[in-house]
């Protein structure tokens, strides 16, 4: 028996384009959760009307975008448990019904994963748009080792079993859509891509995205999730530096070595301790070997970078070992973004 589909619908201050997004996705046989995220008065006709379609629940004050998705899956979770695929799509017409049946036809074949529609950002795409995509998807890189196409996309496709994991995230507005990104794959959920089509009206001058006050917030909640990663490799130079100055017994190059080595070990097991991408939920068992095996990788290299600076290239010891940091940092993040981490096969596409 098919599962039921949703599509869950925050909204705030919609235009009419609402109703019509309302009456294709239904005929395309999904049930409809709409959120009023505390709209004022004036839009009251549009929800009036979008409650023949949709079950309307309401926030009697603007809460955020993240808020309202929550308010969403409780009501889904409650009345619908796990037996159902929901996708998240945009008020603003940004989403079609065909890109949702596209996405939630992956999530319903892969019902451990969440599915996100990836924009082409090809033909008239708002400059702010094109630019606040591309930076966002550097730094999240460069924060977690993984590539995404489009970390901004809201049409989100997942099983109603993932839906009492997303209720654990934190986040009321938009950073709430990032925390997403961060902590599922952490938890052994995977991402998966899937096209969709890129579609902007007036400009996307509708959206209540506001490029400063909530690039701040994203921004904020990729930095606080990598705060362990820049506090252990502070850690792994700090105590380098210790161990090797009391270590002056050892002579020759043994000494970088075992100053490295127990280095490496220390400040990973402090990070352990300090990182939240390790959570003890299911596939944490896969992260912790995840995180050993990237500790193993980063201790050998570093060994060997510190060695042939120092060493073999005559380089200062301390000099040395914040380049090999560094360098091996960069290694570390092309080798994370290969494990655990599932791009979209052809098949998806």
């Amino acid at each position: 028996m098919a599962k039921t589909r949703i599509a869950l619908i925050p909204a705030y201050q919609p235009s009419d384009g609402l109703i019509t997004l309302l009456e294709e996705v239904t005929s395309s046989g999904f049930d409809a959760v709409l959120i009023d995220d505390g709209s004022s008065e004036e839009y009251e006709s549009i929800f009036l009307e979008a409650s023949n379609y949709a079950m309307l629940l309401s926030h009697k004050e603007n809460k955020g975008k993240g808020a309202a998705i929550k308010t969403g899956l409780k009501y889904i979770q409650l009345h619908y448990g796990a037996d159902c695929t929901v996708v998240t799509m945009d008020a603003d017409g940004q989403h079609s019904h065909l890109d949702a049946l596209k996405v939630i036809k992956v999530a319903e074949e892969n019902p451990q994963a969440m599915v996100i529609g990836v924009r082409a950002f090809d033909g008239k795409v708002p400059l702010r748009s094109r630019f606040g995509n591309t930076v966002t998807k550097i730094v999240y890189f460069l924060a977690t080792g993984k590539s995404v196409s489009d970390t901004q996309t809201g049409l989100r496709a997942f099983s109603g079993e993932l839906v009492s994991k997303l209720l654990e995230i934190p986040g009321e507005r938009y950073e709430y859509e990032m925390n997403a990104l961060l902590m599922l794959p952490e938890s052994g959920t995977e991402i998966v891509e899937r096209e969709i089509k890129t579609i902007y009206i007036d400009g996307n001058f509708s959206s209540h995205f506001d490029p400063i006050r909530d690039s701040v917030r994203v921004y904020r909640e990729i930095l606080r999730f990598k705060e362990a990663s820049i506090i252990g490799a502070l850690l792994d130079i700090t105590i380098f530096s210790v161990i090797f100055m009391l270590a002056m017994g050892i002579e020759g190059p043994l000494r970088i070595v075992a100053a490295n080595v127990i280095a490496g070990i220390l400040s990973r097991a402090i990070r352990r301790d300090l990182s939240t991408s390790l959570p003890l939920q299911s596939g944490a068992s896969k992260q912790i070997e995840r995180f050993v095996a990237e500790g193993a990788l980063s201790v050998i290299l570093g060994t060997i970078l510190i060695w042939l600076l120092a060493v073999c290239g005559g380089w200062s010891v301390y000099p040395s070992k914040i380049l090999g940091q560094v360098v091996v940092f960069m290694i570390i993040r092309i080798f994370d973004g290969f494990v655990g981490w599932r791009k979209p096969s052809k098949g998806d596409l």
